[in-house]
């Protein structure tokens, strides 16, 4: 695959980050300016999918309070990449938007 996706919790309070960091794997943050937490679940393993869409309505979280991101591996170029198939399925679950980012992310920040 070309393109890492992600599942992306755009506003998580410090309790909702710890509680997805204990229920869920493959899980990154970055935490905004105001003191919320934005989360990154890799999106490589078809089980994840229960995890995330149990932690969602347990939380309370709305679609537009999340989405999945699509960027690069390895800061290359977008020309045409595919997805894993594991995105088409987590958006049966959860109807949320797409992003794409130009560039990879960086998570030591």
């Amino acid at each position: 695959m070309a393109v890492t996706a992600y599942f992306r919790f755009l506003t998580l309070n410090r309790l909702q980050m710890l509680t997805l960091e204990n229920e869920v794997s493959n899980v990154l943050k970055k935490q905004t300016q105001d003191n919320q937490y934005v989360a990154y679940v890799l999106l490589d393993d078809v089980w994840l999918i229960d995890d995330i869409s149990t932690f969602a309505v347990q939380q309370q979280i709305s679609d537009d309070d999340c989405d999945i991101l699509l960027t690069p591996q390895n800061n290359q170029s977008f020309e045409v990449n595919t997805a894993d198939k594991i995105v088409n399925q987590m958006l049966k679950h959860i109807d949320c938007s797409i992003s794409i980012s130009a560039k990879r992310i960086n998570f030591e920040d």
